[in-house]
């Protein structure tokens, strides 16, 4: 009989990592026994696998599984519990190209009938590819996105994020890891009629063309259009001018910056107003009492 100092108790059990594989899985003893610098090796024996409380002779899923561990000629028993990790699945959202046809002002849903999702297996999962890419379906019918863009949004570095909320609740054997995709959005055509309207101008005899950007209003829709992200340009008979100042009818021409909403350019006509001078009162009685003394002469 093993004497008191040969007792197990006060060791703690060692296992091997173990991962979620897929298939079924034999349970292990512990690779030692350690207490401090005491280690025993050999002769260990693990009985009565539980997991949750119920009896198992398997491992057939992540988590916890709890044991009774003896080693020969040690006397008592310990308990102890070996955890399986989960299967490690990277989500990686899909990149949405250019070529995609995604351009500023697109309803966010046009986006959103883009979403796609690539999964990668951890290399431990046993799983045969048709399992894989039936378990990939299930994955596709709970995974969301979530992206920075939304309609009228200043162009910038938009993603297409997997979230994977629903996927950790639902798959308890694998734990998922997102990965951002990017969403390419192209600038708009520059066109016409998006140069909604010009406010009446009046010649002033000074040249007018630094106020006239205030006075034309950019509208794609609803959305207002920063008229500080183009470059104005005027002409008058077909003819380039440098200043507007006489009346008559001009032309402006806006073309986009770089590295802004829209692209191109688009041009409007424009009338500056002849300056109507009304004469007071006192001038016109001045000319009729003239014309009323110079026949007397």
């Amino acid at each position: 009989m093993a004497s008191w100092a040969d007792a197990i108790t006060g060791y703690t059990a060692v296992f091997d990592d173990m991962v979620y594989t897929g298939v079924e899985q034999n349970l292990p003893a512990p690779t030692k026994l350690q207490k401090g610098l005491d280690e025993i090796t050999v002769g260990i024996h693990a009985t009565d696998w539980k997991k949750g409380g119920v009896s198992v002779t398997k491992i057939l899923d992540a988590g916890e599984y709890t044991c009774t561990v003896q080693a020969d000629g040690y006397d008592g028993t310990i308990t102890a519990t070996l955890t399986v990790a989960k299967s490690v699945v990277t989500v990686t959202g899909v990149n949405i190209p250019e070529a995609a046809g995604i351009t500023f002002g697109d309803p966010k849903s046009e986006v959103e009938a883009l979403y796609d999702a690539e999964y990668a297996f951890d290399g431990d999962l046993e799983l045969d590819d048709a399992a894989k890419e039936a378990l990939e379906a299930q994955f596709d019918a709970q995974l969301t996105f979530a992206t920075n863009y939304d309609q009228w949004v200043d162009i910038a570095a938009f993603y297409v994020r997997p979230v994977i909320d629903a996927l950790e609740s639902t798959f308890t054997n694998y734990t998922f890891e997102p990965v951002d995709g990017a969403l390419t959005v192209s600038p708009k055509t520059f066109t016409a009629d998006l140069i909604s309207s010009i406010a009446d101008i009046t010649y002033t005899a000074a040249d007018l063309e630094d106020g006239i950007p205030a006075r034309i209003t950019l509208k794609d829709g609803t959305y207002v259009i920063d008229g500080e992200d183009f470059n104005y340009a005027y002409s008058k008979g077909g003819a380039d001018v440098d200043h507007v100042k006489n009346a008559g009818t001009y032309t402006v021409t806006l073309t986009a910056n770089a590295n802004t909403n829209y692209t191109g350019s688009a041009s409007k006509e424009f009338v500056v107003k002849r300056l109507v001078c009304s004469l007071p009162l006192w001038t016109l009685m001045i000319r009729f009492m003239m014309q009323m003394v110079l026949p007397l002469q």
